[in-house]
């Protein structure tokens, strides 16, 4: 199982989004190649 955290934090008059994919050698390629693609559109939504 792969696990994607999102951590929001205060900078500024705004917010920093950190996002982190934490996933085991024991994962299948679909759920490596899954994660990796949500993990990577989530960094895309939240890039300014």
């Amino acid at each position: 199982m792969a696990i994607i955290e999102i951590s929001v934090s205060r900078r500024g008059k705004g917010v920093q989004v950190r996002t982190r994919m934490v996933r085991n050698d024991d994962d299948s390629e679909l759920v490596r190649n899954t994660a990796k693609r949500i993990h990577m559109s989530l960094g895309d939504l939240f890039t300014v």
